[in-house]
């Protein structure tokens, strides 16, 4: 067992002693007297890199608390990792070039689609281009502020021509690319979809004149699942193969994409390329068809602070034009059938606090069908469908819209589930200034957010800051006194819910950690340890009080106290002792 100095050893009132003449001035005990003061408004102690932290550390509200959900899933606010945007420096994925920009959805394959910011703002008269296959996903853990314009619009398929075929039009940021049209009488193809709630537009159909003079050549317009049909004009929206038929096709609720919405998120599919007409009736001539629209992308936007879209600002997900009918060059390709437009794609918008945005700050229009322009206007090709637009906030409401109209907004809410669950976050190590100061009992403000569920705080304490001891509560964190570091704990435990999410979810408001502050004095001696190569031991007085000691007094002490420490384990009859 470690040596244990009694009162009766003869050193030990030379222990004493020792401590007493070291002890600091009341000047030098008050200069080590004061309180740590956590401010959840900054990130001083946010430990991002920590993977068992998963309650939520909110810098907008100052406060740790469980995680906030829309549907039951999750809302992350990311890591904050790429800094803040200004639309001014580079990055990996991100090239700057004056005020264009460019952000690659498939820069990042150990991180998917997204990117982390600490605030976001985009100056007036950039314009932000996505490319990419990947949806774009922007993470931000301040206000996000749209000024210039984001734009992962479908490009238009190209126009009908007699010496090439007409390509359908690309798309990037998720979206689905145009059909091709028909060459040389060969069927045109189909446009691609997005997700499991896209349709691409179907291929133009192939006639024959004079014996068919019919309208069934013009490519079908993409789907992006809409709420309501388009207008009467637009009716050949959805995977429809001529301008006239299947609009009701792409008419889906949201009731209808059910979660399949969150899961697959995506744009807008891609029209279909316009059909190829032959004419016999002077010889024989073949009319091209014209590619079809590419499909509008796919925009999230998940901030902590408000989302606002400045007058000026843009988020565009339109989808493209399909391709014309045009004669081109006197090669006679004004009757081929017109492409399909894509639909337009979908943008979501999620704040803890608002959206502002005004007419004409949100773009999910649908690709307009390619013309005809010879031919008496026949084979025209189909309208892309509407995109979707989705808003969640804290309220459910957006008070700031003028004419801009989600299709859906849901509300923002805690994350409840079946069964109780339990959130943690563990802060970064605090110093104590190498052990010599000692932590008073904290005072918590834990009831500012709600009662439903329990929140606890546990205290750890480290003499490297690496590796923490077993965790105490408030009352006993006088047990920590030496250690170099400690850190605190939060637990939050939510009951079980019978409905997730809950609605409304303030009803379920769960408990949280808004103010925390730690004393702090000088440290006693009251109990040392020594562990070395040739020797060990504790000394501890019976009654556990001691004089406070602090700063450079208490290191001289504890030097010396090593030295006889030492020179006490180290005495004949001691050596037989168990070693440490």
């Amino acid at each position: 067992m470690p040596f244990r100095p009694q009162k009766d050893d003869l050193l030990f009132p030379l222990l004493l002693a020792l401590a007493a003449a070291l002890r600091p001035s009341a000047s030098q005990a008050t200069a080590e007297t004061g309180q740590i003061v956590v401010d959840f408004a900054s990130s001083q102690y946010f430990d991002a890199a920590n993977p068992a932290n998963t309650a939520w550390w909110d810098t907008l509200n100052r406060r740790i608390w469980t995680p906030m959900s829309v549907n039951g899933a999750p809302l992350q606010f990311g890591t904050g990792a790429d800094g803040a945007f200004d639309g001014l420096t580079s990055q990996p994925g991100i090239t700057v070039a004056g005020p264009n920009i460019t952000i690659d959805t498939d820069a990042r394959p150990l991180q998917q689609n997204e990117f982390h910011f600490t605030s976001f703002h985009l100056p007036a008269g950039t314009l932000l281009t996505v490319t990419g296959s990947r949806p774009l996903v922007l993470r931000v853990q301040g206000a996000t502020t749209i000024e210039g314009e984001i734009r992962a619009s479908g490009a238009p398929g190209g126009d009908a021509n007699g010496l090439a075929v007409a390509a359908g039009g690309a798309a990037n940021g998720g979206g689905g690319t145009g059909g091709a049209g028909s060459f040389n009488f060969v069927a045109s193809a189909t446009g691609t979809s997005a997700s499991a709630d896209s349709i691409g537009g179907g291929p133009g159909a192939l006639s024959e004149l004079p014996a068919n003079p019919g309208d069934q050549s013009g490519g079908g317009g993409g789907c992006n699942g809409m709420l309501l049909a388009e207008p009467p004009n637009n009716a050949s929206a959805g995977g429809s193969l001529a301008p006239s038929t299947n609009a009701a096709s792409c008419a889906k609720s949201f009731d209808e994409i059910g979660s399949s919405f969150e899961a697959t998120f995506a744009g807008g599919a891609g029209g279909g390329g316009g059909g190829g007409v032959r004419d016999t009736s002077a010889g024989t001539a073949y009319y091209n068809g014209g590619g079809g629209g590419g499909g509008g992308g796919a925009i999230r936007i998940v901030s902590l602070g408000r989302i606002t879209l400045a007058p000026g600002g843009k988020v565009n997900v339109h989808g493209g034009n399909g391709g014309e009918n045009t004669t081109d060059g006197g090669t006679g390709n004004g009757c081929g059938g017109g492409g399909g437009g894509g639909a337009g794609g979908t943008i979501w918008l999620q704040s803890l606090d608002n959206v502002d945005a005004i007419d004409g700050s949100i773009d999910i229009g649908g690709g307009a069908g390619g013309g005809a322009l010879d031919c008496g206007g026949t084979f025209v090709g189909g309208n892309g469908s509407r995109g979707i637009f989705r808003v969640d906030t804290l309220a459910g409401t957006m008070p700031s819209y003028a004419a801009v109209a989600a299709l859906e907004t849901l509300k923002i809410g805690a994350l409840g589930d079946t069964a109780e669950r339990t959130f943690s976050f563990v802060s970064k190590p605090i110093s104590l200034t190498s052990g010599y100061l000692s932590p008073g009992t904290p005072f918590a403000t834990t009831s500012t957010c709600g009662s439903s569920g329990q929140l606890t705080i546990l205290y750890e304490g480290s003499d490297d800051g690496i590796r923490f001891g077993t965790p105490v509560t408030a009352d006993r964190i006088g047990e920590l006194s030496g250690s170099a570091y400690l850190r605190f704990k939060v637990e939050i435990t939510v009951p079980a819910s019978t409905s997730v999410p809950p609605s409304p979810p303030d009803t379920f408001a769960t408990p949280c950690l808004s103010a925390l502050t730690i004393p702090y004095g000088p440290s006693n001696l009251s109990r040392m340890s020594f562990t070395g190569g040739l020797a060990c031991a504790t000394l501890q007085k019976d009654d556990g009080s001691a004089p406070p000691l602090g700063g450079a007094a208490a290191f001289a002490r504890d030097l010396l106290l090593l030295v006889i420490a030492y020179l006490m384990v180290r005495r004949p009859h001691r050596r037989a002792n168990t070693p440490c």
